[in-house]
């Protein structure tokens, strides 16, 4: 029993040790990325390819000029907070 204990206990504190030692650069970002929420919408835009914020590491698509995707990139949108009205005149 005194054996199987004193296993138990060094296999506990080698498991603490072992999270103790996790590179301390990976836990600070990984506690920045929980608290800071980037913004990804800027509401003084009046297109979709400026209103809406790329995250990081990450890059649009080049459409060709003239394309629909490239038209609808530049499609003029609404002020930003805007009553949105449906088909059936509820908003």
């Amino acid at each position: 029993m005194k054996k199987e204990l004193l296993i138990f206990i060094a296999f506990g504190a080698f498991v603490l040790l072992a999270f103790q030692f996790r590179p301390i650069e990976k836990v600070i970002n990984t506690l920045k990325e929980s608290i800071e929420t980037p913004s990804l919408v800027n509401q003084d835009s009046l297109t979709i390819s400026s209103r809406v914020n790329m995250p990081n590491d990450y890059k649009r698509v080049a459409y060709p000029t003239g394309s629909f995707q490239e038209a609808l990139r530049r499609y003029k949108l609404k002020p930003f907070g805007s009553k949105i009205i449906n088909y059936d005149n509820s908003e």
